[in-house]
C-alpha cells in the first residue's frame, strides 16, 4: 500500500495502521513546517546541510515520505528544486514530477562503479580494456581474455579498494569476492587528473601522481577550471556529465607517461570542503552557489502551484 496515502487517513504518519479520523493524519509531526515558498525562497531542502540559509525551507529527513505532511509533500512538488533528496527519495522525487539536486542519476552513479564503467563504455570514452564480471561464468573467462598483472575493483566507489592481481593464484583469491566486479588491464599511469563538477561548472581540480592502484586524498585542490594543460579533461567531464544527467561528482582520468592521452577510470564523490587561500567552503554551499548561478545564466522557471 502506497505511503502516499497517509495524508487521506488510511495509514499512520509512517504507513502504519489505519488512525481513527482522517484528521489525525494531518497533524504535523515534529520538526514539519507550514511555511510557504515564494520567488525569495523557492528551493525546499530534505537534508539539513542549508538549514541557515533564507532562501531555503528545509524540512529534514525522515523514514519514508509517508511522514512528510500533505502540505509538506506539496511543497516538494512546488519548489523550484528540492536540495539533497538523498538517495532514499531522489527517484521516487522525481518519478512524481519533482526536480531533484542533485539528481537521483548523480547519487547512482556516485556510488556504483559498474554503472561508471558502463556508461563510459557507451559514451565511447578512451578507456583501458576491461571486463565487468556479474557472475561466475564471466570470471571464468578472465584467463583468456587478460594475462597479470591486472586490476580488480569492487562495484562501491569509494569502499572497495582496487586491487593489483599479480599471479593466477591471487586472481583465484580475488575471484571470490562478491559479484559483480570490474577486471581491468593495468597500465603504467603516471597522473590522475580529478575534475570536480556541479551543476555544469568546474569547480575544483587536481593532478595528481598515480599508479592507477592507490588513492591520493591528501593532495590538495585547485578551485576553478583547470590550466591549459588539463582544459581537454575538463571539457570532456562536462560532455559526459551533461550526458549522463550528472550534476555533481568527480570524474577521474588517468594519464600515461610520456602520453598526452587521458583514459577514464570513473568517478568519486566530492571532498566535504574545499579550501583556498583565504576560506574553507563545505561542499552544499558550493554546489548550491554553482546551482544558483547556473540557474541565473539559463533564466530557469519553475511553474508552481499546477499540482494540488
Amino acid at each position: 500500500m502506497s505511503v502516499f496515502r497517509a495524508a487521506d487517513g488510511a495509514l499512520g504518519p509512517s504507513g502504519g495502521a489505519p488512525k481513527r479520523g482522517g484528521a489525525a493524519c494531518e497533524r504535523h509531526p515534529k520538526g514539519s513546517v507550514t511555511e510557504r515558498l515564494s520567488e525569495e525562497r523557492p528551493f525546499v531542502a530534505l537534508a539539513p546541510f542549508l538549514r541557515a540559509d533564507s532562501r531555503v525551507v528545509t524540512l529534514g529527513v525522515r523514514p519514508t515520505l509517508g511522514d512528510y505532511t500533505a502540505e509538506e509533500r506539496r511543497l516538494l512538488r512546488q519548489a523550484r528544486r528540492v536540495l539533497f533528496p538523498t538517495m532514499r527519495f531522489a527517484d521516487v522525487l522525481e518519478g512524481g514530477g519533482c526536480r531533484c539536486f542533485p539528481s537521483a542519476a548523480t547519487y547512482r552513479y556516485q556510488r556504483w562503479r559498474p554503472l561508471q564503467w558502463s556508461l563510459g563504455a557507451f559514451l565511447n570514452l578512451p578507456m583501458v580494456r576491461s571486463r565487468l564480471c556479474y557472475g561466475e561464468k564471466a570470471k571464468r573467462e578472465i584467463p583468456r581474455m587478460f594475462q597479470p598483472p591486472f586490476r580488480v575493483l569492487g562495484p562501491r566507489s569509494g569502499r572497495d579498494p582496487v586491487v593489483l592481481v599479480d599471479s593466477w593464484a591471487a586472481w583465484e583469491a580475488v575471484a571470490q569476492q562478491e559479484n559483480p566486479v570490474i577486471v581491468s588491464e593495468w597500465v603504467d599511469y603516471r597522473w590522475r587528473h580529478d575534475v570536480w563538477v556541479a551543476a555544469g561548472t568546474v569547480l575544483a581540480w587536481r593532478r595528481v601522481p598515480w599508479d592507477g592502484l592507490s588513492d591520493a586524498d591528501a593532495i590538495p585542490w585547485v578551485s576553478g577550471c583547470p590550466d591549459a594543460a588539463a582544459s581537454p579533461v575538463a571539457e570532456r567531464s562536462l560532455w559526459v556529465c551533461r550526458r549522463a544527467g550528472i550534476d555533481d561528482g568527480v570524474l577521474v582520468w588517468g594519464v600515461r607517461d610520456g602520453l598526452e592521452a587521458f583514459f577514464f577510470e570513473g568517478m568519486k564523490r566530492p571532498p566535504p570542503t574545499l579550501k583556498n587561500a583565504e576560506t574553507r567552503s563545505t561542499r552544499p554551499a558550493l554546489i548550491f552557489s554553482a546551482l544558483i548561478e547556473n540557474l541565473d545564466s539559463t533564466h530557469d522557471h519553475h511553474e508552481r502551484g499546477k499540482q494540488p
